[in-house]
């Protein structure tokens, strides 16, 4: 249950230490819930305190959820979730939701060490099985593993968008013997895991066979879409529930959806008095697992809470492996404090807005999820920001988590 007082005009809440429960909606700026003890409290105002003033005014709208390890949590958000000249203008909140872009791969790994997990697979299990068997696969594709799909090194070189039939052509195309083992961002490694995924847990013989049959006489639009539908299901069941989160979704579902923006102006993309109409991204489900998913700062700080300091979704063990190995989270080392994160980024040169998101976790136990719905100004991006306003914060008070009966 929650423990709601008020103290300066803020709300003040108290939350569960393994998930945050029974939160309300979060209105624009500087909401503080309240921690158990002075030390908590006080730590967590300085970190909104460094989160507004370092967040504010560089965007047309930001929303950031920080948490401790005891699950006492601060919030910020500023600017505008819609902007003219779109109808409806409002605040950003830190329950606006917007496309992750590639954040979702954290998301997608997550699902697929649970699911070798439940078929008893390790990591270097070779991917081909449970690709349809419609796919000519190109010379050096057989040996491609799911760690080295995760970990970025499986050889791919592949560009364009992540549509099944796109997806397919990289994995025709042969593997240069060079380009195996060597770490090269690239989409394709996560967005084969839409259709990996379906395969993997295992989908009726007789449904597979009836979709590879269209898929062979000229249409793959039918297996297509039942893999980005199944995808999307085991997402929820695999990773989403077990974080406490609500249905999530690779689609816009809110009627007035938070947008994301760029300036009018061609000389200054930082000039955000008049912007051009915002970005609502639609529905991304069919190019979904390297990015798609749709999420609110406080979702995502739900998301990266739950994975790095319960056990809601996996064990610590696959979490330690995913961090030392880089498996669908990057390690970063800021000066001593060592940070795990994934960024997500929609660039405006490609859409009509631009999204920045990210997770990420630290060695002293902070926590933090993060939307930005437009250019961020500045030197610093979201990421060397964040670091920043976490290390100037000083030490984390260390307490046991909040224990409130439910």
């Amino acid at each position: 249950m929650d423990i709601v007082s008020m103290a300066s005009g803020r709300a003040i809440t108290l939350i569960a230490a393994l998930g945050f429960v029974g939160l309300a909606a979060t209105v624009a700026l500087a909401q503080v819930p309240e921690a158990r003890d002075t030390r908590q409290r006080n730590y967590l105002e300085r970190l909104g305190r460094l989160i507004e003033a370092r967040f504010a005014n560089r965007s047309v709208g930001y929303a950031v959820v920080a948490a401790l390890p005891s699950g006492a949590f601060v919030t910020r958000a500023g600017g505008n979730a819609r902007h003219k000249p779109d109808p409806s203008p409002r605040p950003m909140s830190v329950d606006d939701k917007l496309t992750i872009a590639s954040v979702s791969k954290t998301m997608t790994a997550v699902a697929i060490f649970k699911l070798l997990a439940r078929k008893n697979l390790s990591p270097d299990t070779p991917v081909w099985t449970y690709l349809p068997s419609t796919w000519t696969l190109g010379e050096g594709v057989k040996e491609v593993t799911f760690r080295q799909l995760m970990g970025h090194r499986a050889g791919l070189r592949c560009h364009g968008n992540l549509g099944y039939d796109t997806v397919k052509e990289c994995f025709s195309t042969s593997i240069v013997e060079a380009d195996k083992g060597k770490v090269r961002y690239n989409n394709h490694d996560y967005g084969v895991f839409r259709i990996i995924m379906p395969l993997l847990e295992g989908m009726p013989e007789a449904t597979l066979r009836g979709l590879e049959e269209q898929e062979r006489n000229g249409n793959s639009e039918p297996i297509a879409d039942a893999l980005a539908e199944r995808y999307a299901q085991l997402m929820n069941e695999l990773v989403f529930q077990p974080a406490g989160l609500p249905t999530m979704y690779c689609k816009v579902t809110d009627a007035e959806p938070a947008l994301a923006y760029r300036s009018e102006n061609t000389k200054n993309p930082f000039d955000f008095s008049k912007l051009m109409p915002g970005e609502p991204w639609g529905d991304l489900c069919p190019r979904s697992g390297a990015q798609g998913w749709f999420f609110s700062a406080r979702q995502l700080a739900t998301f990266i809470q739950a994975l790095t300091h319960t056990q809601k979704i996996l064990p610590p063990e696959t979490v330690a492996l995913m961090k030392n190995q880089e498996l669908g989270i990057f390690r970063n080392n800021n000066d001593g404090l060592i940070s795990y994160h994934h960024i997500g980024l929609h660039p405006a040169n490609a859409t009509r807005g631009e999204v920045s998101t990210l997770v990420i976790d630290f060695s002293n136990g902070v926590s933090a999820g993060v939307v930005v719905n437009s250019k961020f100004k500045g030197k610093n991006n979201i990421f060397k920001e964040i670091v920043g306003i976490v290390h100037d914060a000083g030490a984390v008070p260390r307490v046991a988590p909040i224990d409130i009966p439910h």
